[in-house]
């Protein structure tokens, strides 16, 4: 690339990733010697090539070893279908509907659900997590999923835009896949050339935040907390939790140790 001009720099690589191995169904790393390698021809001719990326990428870390199982095969497939199944269930309302109104209930849960979706695949992508960005897709599926009727302007709106997204977010993985769904939602150009979407910062952030609650390191309990609570609030509710006052009674209280959003932690002796 260098010579051919197309590197802006002497060195554009930065980063090595040395892939893992893909061991056979029984756990021996694929070879013509043991006789335990899956053809991918026939793979493909059965779930399609979709189907065989998204499990590849979905059984684990790229630099990490991982045994080949046609289960996991079958539950990538289930997850492609289910998307579409949702997709298919929602497009005569959804695919072309529009809504200049504010958001409201659930139409606002969706486009939350959606737009947490492209945070977390972006930045897994980011971090070469593929295994964590598809996660994301399949967590929201799931909380789309549990919108069984669409009953406003709002809320067709709002799944529809929800499916499109997903359609961006999903090519990366499944790109034939995404582009018959973004082509089923009003897409006009191919999802590969299209820019990756953006997400509406005031949409991701949690109003209510599940801490944490250690003693000594150990975890206790978890609180569901306001997100606008503050270390007083989120401790007195730690402290009002039986089994965390189990472990202080009678314990000296050395310090506490209020990690905000994420956990509090009393160390005791």
């Amino acid at each position: 690339m260098r010579i051919l001009g197309q590197s802006p720099t002497d060195e554009p690589v930065t980063r090595l990733i040395t892939q893992g191995i893909v061991n056979g169904p029984d756990g021996r790393k694929m070879s013509k010697r043991w006789g335990n390698v899956v053809a991918p021809n026939a793979i493909v001719e059965r779930y399609g090539a979709d189907t065989v990326r998204t499990y590849v990428l979905f059984a684990g870390p790229p630099e990490r070893d991982f045994d080949w199982s046609d289960d996991q095969m079958e539950g990538a497939h289930r997850f492609l279908k289910r998307l579409w199944a949702l997709a298919f269930l929602h497009h005569p309302q959804a695919s072309r509907a529009q809504h200049t109104g504010p958001f409201e209930g659930r139409a606002q849960d969706i486009r939350k659900l959606a737009h947490k979706c492209v945070r977390r695949v972006g930045e897994a992508i980011e971090r070469l997590s593929f295994n964590t960005a598809i996660a994301g897709v399949m967590e929201c599926l799931n909380g789309l999923s549990a919108v069984p009727t669409l009953e406003t302007e709002g809320e067709k709106a709002a799944m529809g835009e929800a499916l499109r997204l997903l359609s961006l977010v999903l090519t990366p993985f499944a790109p034939h896949f995404s582009e018959e769904l973004a082509e089923a939602y009003g897409a006009t150009t191919c999802t590969v050339t299209e820019a990756w979407p953006t997400y509406d910062a005031a949409l991701v952030e949690d109003d209510v935040l599940a801490y944490a609650v250690q003693v000594n390191g150990k975890l206790r309990a978890e609180v569901q907390m306001p997100a606008s609570a503050g270390e007083a609030e989120v401790r007195a509710a730690a402290e009002a939790e039986t089994r965390v006052q189990a472990h202080l009674q009678g314990r000296a209280l050395r310090k506490v140790v209020f990690v905000p959003r994420r956990l509090i932690n009393f160390v005791v002796g």
